[in-house]
């Protein structure tokens, strides 16, 4: 009976074997162009970033110019508007007691002449001067009553100006603050896609590093 080990040793080669997996093998293609894809996408969402970032700014500083815009505006407005209208409504006032004081005044001489004039008796020289001062007085009056109506319709037309003015500076600064809000809301939005895109960039710095190491230069 032949010994096993015998017969298996007879039947290996008289010379080495070569050691055919010790060397390491080169990356397949496919690893290699997904890695170079990986750095392209890469490099691009990184200057996507700092586009949105240069965009943010932009947007900053647009903001700032209009708040300062803005503040100037409403500064302007109750500047001017405060003085006009107060003093306006005080002049309006003044002159409507004046124009009532007048026309009191006026009645009151127009009864006593009346009186005078319903006398049967001629009334004297003195009386009938009196009655042509009064008469003039009363023109004189008249006419400073309808140069105040000119001067009252010229306030009014100011004021109504003014008011006009005043509801611009208004609507400005709303049509202003909508712009700030939808500003606002575009950062946000902008930070937030930066946001989304470091985080698309950690992830795919991630899995650069994972093929890196599975496949070793």
């Amino acid at each position: 009976m032949r010994d096993s080990s015998v017969l298996t040793f007879s039947y290996l080669p008289p010379y080495p074997v070569p050691h055919l997996f010790l060397s390491p093998l080169p990356h397949p293609p496919k690893r290699e162009l997904e890695l170079s894809q990986c750095h392209t996408e890469i490099a691009k969402t990184r200057q996507c970033v700092r586009d949105k970032k240069e965009e943010v700014k932009a947007k900053e500083q647009e903001i700032t110019q209009l708040r300062a815009e803005l503040d100037r505006l409403r500064q302007a407005a109750i500047g001017r508007a405060q003085p006009l209208v107060a003093g306006n409504e005080a002049a309006l006032q003044a002159e409507v007691q004046q124009y009532r004081r007048v026309v009191q005044d006026l009645r009151g001489e127009m009864e006593q002449l009346r009186g005078r004039q319903n006398v049967a008796t001629p009334p004297p020289s003195t009386d009938m001067q009196e009655l042509i001062r009064l008469r003039g007085e009363v023109q004189w009056h008249h006419g400073e009553r309808q140069r105040m109506l000119q001067e009252i319709g010229v306030l009014k037309s100011s004021e109504q100006v003014l008011i006009a003015q005043v509801r611009t500076y208004q609507e400005d600064f709303e049509s202003e603050r909508q712009d700030r809000e939808r500003a606002h809301a575009t950062i946000d939005e902008m930070r937030e896609e930066i946001a989304n895109l470091n985080h698309i960039i950690t992830m795919l710095g991630g899995q650069e590093q994972q093929q890196q190491n599975f496949n070793p230069p």
